[in-house]
């Protein structure tokens, strides 16, 4: 079975230390931001079907700093995206606790080990894969009726992008084809 199985690729022991020799310094960066703004580094990254997913991983005790909270809820008050806040050893993956933010809220921290984590990542998998489907379905239904009033195919064009500002021209190939069919 293939899936994303994705080690680091470093061995601290042969190449030296990771964190010196290939993470930038991002607080070089500082001065082009205002105030106390500056990059923050991501754990974990993924996208499904145009919606994001982060995990931040915390160690024991670590807590979410407040532009970390922040940028969570902006970046969740995006329907579809969230994020994952894992507290514990990196080292051995020994999870204590995890907090959800999503529709930009964080959710309350709860014990957890790490197949709690994971069940709840793979449910996020779930909606991300069950929105595409929602997400056609509707570009279909639109593209249905803009054929049943007669719209010319560049206003139907136009008015799905004000729907869907992130419509592809294979999305929309695939719909035309589905109600042309």
């Amino acid at each position: 079975m293939v899936n994303g199985f994705n080690p680091l690729r470093w061995n601290c022991e042969t190449d030296g230390c990771f964190n010196k020799l290939r993470r930038p310094a991002i607080e070089l960066f500082a001065d082009c931001f205002p105030g106390k703004i500056n990059f923050g580094d991501v754990d974990g990254l993924v996208e499904i079907n145009g919606r994001l997913c982060l995990l931040e991983w915390k160690g024991q005790g670590g807590s979410i700093k407040t532009g970390q909270r922040i940028t969570y809820q902006r970046f969740t008050s995006h329907p579809g995206n969230a994020v994952f806040v894992v507290e514990g050893d990196a080292k051995t993956m020994a999870v204590t606790r995890y907090c959800k933010f999503k529709l930009g809220q964080q959710l309350a921290w709860e014990s957890a080990d790490l197949e709690i984590v994971k069940r709840a990542i793979r449910g996020w998998v779930s909606q991300a894969l069950a929105g595409n489907a929602a997400r056609f379905r509707d570009i279909v239904a639109a593209l249905k009726e803009a054929v049943r009033i007669g719209l010319p195919e560049d206003d139907t064009l136009k008015s799905l992008r004000s729907s869907w500002p992130d419509l592809t021209s294979e999305e929309y190939e695939r719909a035309h084809r589905e109600v042309t069919a």
